[in-house]
């Protein structure tokens, strides 16, 4: 009996650890895909930050001028 009592247990235990790692996987998954969204906004936050480097060059050029006028 105690020895069927544990075999239940242990079957218990094991169906358990399964679901976890079903979720863990998943979980994975999901942190993989928002890690690959992360990297992809942040060539685009870089991409933005160069554009607006290049925008503001030739800004603080004319000011520069205007405030030698």
């Amino acid at each position: 009996q105690r020895l069927a009592a544990n075999g239940q247990r242990l079957a218990a235990n094991g169906q358990r650890l399964a679901a976890n790692g079903q979720r863990l996987a998943a979980n994975g998954q999901r942190l993989a895909a928002n890690g690959r969204r992360l990297a992809a906004n942040g060539q685009r936050l870089a991409a933005n930050g160069q554009r607006l480097a290049a925008n503001g060059q030739p800004l603080t050029d004319t000011s520069a001028v205007i405030s030698m006028k």
